[in-house]
């Protein structure tokens, strides 16, 4: 039996059970005899479908963190969630994800005597260091040894004899293949064929938000210097908000899309263009990326954090020194100035999709666990 404990809401409509992302836990159900899945839940008369997915009928739904799943709420009821773990079968298999809203760390502490497989989706140190002001990110900055230190500490003794899944470079203790395994973190990729344009548009899109690690400033710096007039397309916001990027939008021609949750949706927008740029440092991989070459679009990533790990430069995509806006500037022109470069990109990009599903790092994972508790 798979446990299952991420800190989300889970809303049940009519018996029906919705949550963002159900597809990763209706994933692990065709691998484990039984599958409880440990969220929040509510029970409400309507849920938007283009914002959640429903999650299948044979994983078992449990309301555990009905105190709320804030890190504050758990700290003040840390108490009565031990107690409710000790309710739960040793011999079973417990699942987290570490870090998530850092109680992923409290619950990772609490399980690391049983048979715990940890999932790692974020860096922790790149997290601490991106927040706040400039103030607050310089005195981050001077803590980050001390800060590396406590998850290396984690990372080689806390967690070392757990099952432990990461992807790219955001695993402190990168020496340690016995029991942490690499995977690609993928999405339900596109499959409609008919989605992909054979035809030059001269649209970029960018999905995302102001956030400081996304990047949008570089990129909009990039395209106030290319020889090209592009329309740029942003996924993700309604419209721009911070001085300096409003600033540098004034000549360029943008569209706005707002946040899109339907998946078949974001694909057909996002097929419109001819390129996707993914400017942002620190990501732990990315999976935009990735989700560009399912529909035929080409990706320029910075290379920083671990997007190499998917992005071979001048086979699949191309990738620029992160915060490098003039070197993006010339990937940019490049792959309009060359349509044989960008069509060999494009078809390189598509096969390589294709060794990649959803689907199939779920498959290995739930192997991996069965084989590595000798189940």
């Amino acid at each position: 039996m798979l446990n299952i404990f991420y800190p989300v809401e889970v809303f049940v409509v009519n018996g029906k059970k919705y949550t963002r992302s159900a597809w990763v836990v209706n994933g692990y159900g065709k691998y484990f005899n039984k599958v409880n899945f440990y969220a929040n839940i509510f029970y409400v008369n309507n849920i938007d479908t283009n914002k959640f997915q429903e999650i299948d009928s044979n994983i078992a739904l449990i309301n555990f963190f009905d105190k709320g799943i804030d890190f504050k709420s758990f700290i003040k009821n840390i108490g009565y969630y031990k107690n409710k773990i000790k309710k739960i079968n040793d011999d079973e298999l417990f699942f987290i994800l570490y870090p998530y809203k850092f109680i992923g760390f409290l619950l990772g502490l609490i399980l690391r005597n049983k048979k715990l497989i940890i999932r790692v989706v974020s860096d922790p140190i790149q997290q601490f260091t991106i927040h706040g002001n400039k103030f607050q990110r310089f005195i981050r900055k001077l803590l980050k040894p001390f800060v590396y230190i406590i998850y290396e500490g984690i990372s080689r003794f806390i967690f070392q004899d757990n099952l432990i899944f990461y992807t790219a470079n955001i695993t402190t203790n990168k020496k340690n293949h016995i029991n942490q395994i690499e995977i690609i973190s993928c999405s339900n990729f596109n499959e409609d064929k008919a989605l992909i344009n054979n035809k030059i548009t001269k649209k970029i899109s960018f999905v995302g938000g102001e956030i400081n690690r996304k990047g949008l400033n570089v990129l909009l710096k990039a395209l106030n210097h290319t020889n090209h007039n592009v329309e740029l397309n942003i996924i993700g916001m309604d419209k721009l908000q911070r001085k300096e990027n409003i600033k540098l939008a004034q000549n360029l021609n943008i569209k706005f899309h707002g946040k899109i949750y339907k998946r078949d949706v974001f694909y057909k927008k996002l097929a419109q263009s001819d390129i996707l740029v993914m400017p942002s440092f620190g990501e732990k991989q990315g999976k935009t990326q990735l989700e560009a070459m399912s529909v035929g679009v080409v990706p320029i990533c910075a290379d920083g954090g671990g997007t190499y790990r998917t992005i071979d430069n001048y086979y699949n995509g191309l990738l620029f020194k992160q915060l490098d806006w003039k070197a993006l500037a010339k990937n940019i022109d490049m792959l309009y100035n060359k349509p044989e470069l960008y069509e060999d990109l494009k078809q390189n990009a598509l096969e390589y999709i294709q060794e990649l599903s959803l689907e199939k790092q779920v498959k290995k994972m739930s192997k991996t666990i069965n084989n590595f508790y000798n189940l």
